[in-house]
């Protein structure tokens, strides 16, 4: 029982990968097969096998695409542009599925399920025009998966900018105060030589400790947030408070 549930498991968290790539695998046998098109069926194969490898890496990417993302096109640069797609082409080999019990699972249903809808449309071509509806739903929810991600990043960055925009309250310039903000993406204390990392990580910093008199080392501090953009907003912006009644 434990490994049927397994199995199950398995199965339904990677439907759309074997419902889409089945469909594209019986389609490559039509053309293959039936109407004998031998240039469009190596296409729709190679097509069904980039859907095994890499929908479950590209679906994952974009509901990982949040504000982050958006925020830097508010002051796009194609050099920048140019760099992120370099970088994201590199993402690829991280992206495709990694060669386990998983993937040997999802292999074998697409074989299987591909095999009994290309005999159902060989003994009912009109099944063909439900295949070609299929594809199309399948494609469709993929874009709205991409339509998904981007407005939620794009609400998300009008929310960030609406909590920015207004200037602080109780703060004055001053002559006789330097302040010093770093920021380290997914970095902590325990790798900077200033809060005792082996390693000198951040020389700088050690040297304005021992010469400043006045340099503050804050040891108690605690992430608000996982993730980069709610941290920052709740660190730098100016949140409304709920009232406890006290």
């Amino acid at each position: 029982m434990d490994l049927l549930a397994k199995v199950l498991e398995k199965t339904f968290a990677n439907a759309e990968i074997v419902l889409l790539s089945s469909i594209l695998f019986a389609f490559a046998w039509h053309f293959l097969f039936v109407k004998r098109r031998y240039f469009v069926a190596p296409i729709v194969f190679l097509a069904g096998i980039f859907s095994v490898g890499y929908l479950g890496g590209v679906l994952s990417w974009l509901s990982g695409l949040g504000g982050d993302s958006f925020l830097e096109t508010n002051q796009f640069d194609v050099n920048e542009a140019f760099f992120w797609l370099s970088t994201f082409l590199s993402t690829f080999p991280q992206m495709l599925m990694p060669f386990d019990k998983t993937a040997i699972l999802v292999a074998a249903e697409v074989a299987v399920l591909s095999s009994i809808i290309f005999a159902v449309t060989w003994w009912q071509p009109v099944a063909l025009r439900g295949l070609a509806i299929g594809l199309i739903a399948g494609i469709s929810y993929l874009a709205y998966m991409g339509y998904a991600g981007f407005a939620s990043g794009r609400a998300y960055t009008a929310q960030l900018q609406s909590q920015f925009d207004p200037n602080p309250q109780g703060f004055k310039a001053s002559s006789d105060v330097d302040l010093f903000v770093y920021i380290g993406e997914s970095t902590s204390s325990l790798n900077m030589s200033l809060y005792g990392y082996p390693l000198p990580t951040t020389p700088q910093l050690d040297k304005l400790m021992q010469s400043e008199a006045g340099f503050l080392r804050f040891n108690r501090m605690r992430s608000t947030h996982t993730h980069t953009s709610p941290s920052m907003l709740r660190a730098f912006a100016e949140l409304p408070c709920k009232k406890t009644g006290r």
